[in-house]
């Protein structure tokens, strides 16, 4: 695909904003209804921060350093919740623990 350079930032904001928004939704525990206004903030927000990366002009390897960083802690932390929730929330591991508890 043969697109203007200043697309390719817009592009990487949303698709990080739509991991993001899946991995917010997803670890929330129980789970939730899928709140679509929600979900569309974030993008919004991951165009916005597009716009202006290429308003500022800032250069694909200072965004990739800071943001990869970033967002490494955001999603190592999000896929520990998701687990730490579905091993310690769920119902048949309560029942196995219940006898130990007493």
């Amino acid at each position: 695909m043969n697109l203007p350079p200043q697309i390719y930032p817009i592009l990487y904001a949303i698709a990080a904003a739509v991991i993001y928004a899946l991995a917010g939704y997803f670890k929330t525990q129980p789970a939730e209804t899928f709140d679509k206004q929600k979900f569309v903030t974030t993008i919004v927000i991951g165009v916005l921060v597009g716009v202006v990366e290429v308003y500022l002009n800032v250069t694909f390897e200072a965004a990739y350093n800071l943001l990869l960083s970033m967002g490494l802690i955001v999603v190592i932390e999000n896929v520990c919740k998701i687990v730490w929730r579905r091993i310690f929330n769920h119902p048949a591991k309560a029942q196995v623990l219940e006898p130990l508890a007493k």
